[in-house]
């Protein structure tokens, strides 16, 4: 009955109602960010579904994102935030208390309302579940390659340390480059991997150039390269937009 009532509120790109209706409402109180590519990069790239990789950065670089960043697209999410019971959990125990320095009597007042408010928003943006460190990642990767194949775009913001925010970019999970392996399988393709910094003093998304595994190439080698790859280009476009 749930999963009836979502597919109802769905719209021609996938994104529900209640997603759409609080991104125009806070759209009207907020400056506009604009797309920059690469100059490398070949404006039909933007238009294909790539997987778009990019800073988390406190949270500025997904709030931006699914903010202002145009066309069809979802977004990674740390799995306890998409179910009530456990972002409820997830705020009590860690979020207000050891990150804010709550009281837990005024932490669970407040995370009532917010984890049901939070969930609710993120379905309906249709954001793909990450079960990081458990056998269960292997359904966000089926997912984000049903994504891809439908004609979505993915973003991932994988900072080891989320709340760095600094321009400079940091540790990344590896995790996220198995996807590759998966991509491969089921269509006989290599995922095409973007940089994408999210500029404050621009307002505007600097994207960088495609980034694929190369064929033939041990896939461990091959991960280390990409990933460095990807690292090199944020700070890359970090520098081009003034931040770095």
């Amino acid at each position: 009955m749930v999963r009836e009532r979502e597919e109802a509120n769905v719209t021609v790109d996938g994104q529900g109602r209640l997603y759409r209706f609080g991104r125009h409402l806070v759209r009207l109180m907020s400056r506009r960010y604009r797309v920059i590519p690469s100059a490398a990069i070949h404006p039909e790239t933007l238009q294909e579904p790539v997987v778009f990789i990019s800073r988390h950065q406190n949270l500025f670089g997904p709030w931006k994102t699914m903010l202002w960043f145009p066309g069809r697209f979802r977004v990674w999410v740390y799995h306890v935030f998409l179910e009530p019971q456990t972002a409820f959990r997830h705020y009590v125990n860690y979020t207000f208390t050891k990150r804010f320095g709550w009281h837990q009597s005024w932490a669970k007042i407040v995370a009532w309302p917010v984890s049901y408010v939070v969930t609710a928003v993120l379905r309906s943006a249709a954001c793909i579940p990450v079960y990081r460190g458990t056998r269960q990642i292997v359904q966000t990767f089926r997912e984000t390659v049903r994504a891809l194949a439908d004609g979505y775009s993915v973003f991932i913001f994988p900072d080891i340390e989320y709340q760095d925010r600094s321009a400079q970019t940091g540790e990344l999970y590896k995790g996220f480059l198995q996807l590759d392996k998966y991509m491969y399988r089921e269509t006989g393709r290599h995922v095409c991997f973007v940089p994408m910094y999210v500029c404050r003093r621009q307002r505007a998304f600097f994207v960088g150039d495609p980034i694929r595994f190369r064929d033939g190439e041990d896939f461990q080698k091959e991960r280390e390269v990409v990933y460095q790859k990807i690292r090199d280009g944020l700070d890359r476009l970090a520098g081009l937009c003034g931040e770095l």
